[in-house]
């Protein structure tokens, strides 16, 4: 598929899918391992302070997708680009990897 024909939506939906592809792994991983996570909106953060306290660079990776889905759900005006995209797709992957092995 050629970049130009990637729009928005599938760029901001990809990105979402990034950022909780690695959220859900590693909160399943942290949850395995005996962890108590709490079951509201601030799960996110939790994950991520749970996450620093093993392995601080993947928790910052995290971070920073979050911050990625964050502005691709509810910013509008932020124009996305295809690098951007396969850019977070290769974080949540390394995430991933990472958290996995932990």
């Amino acid at each position: 598929m050629r970049a130009k024909r990637i729009g928005q939506s599938f760029l901001r939906t990809a990105i979402g899918r990034t950022y909780y592809a690695a959220f859900l792994l590693t909160r399943e991983k942290l949850t395995g391992m005996g962890i108590t996570l709490r079951q509201d909106e601030k799960i996110h953060k939790e994950v991520i302070e749970k996450l620093k306290e093993r392995d601080s660079f993947s928790a910052d990776l995290l971070d920073d997708l979050r911050e990625e889905r964050i502005k691709a759900d509810y910013y509008l005006y932020e124009s996305f680009k295809y690098e951007q995209g396969i850019s977070c797709a290769r974080i949540s992957e390394l995430i991933i990897n990472k958290v996995r092995n932990l």
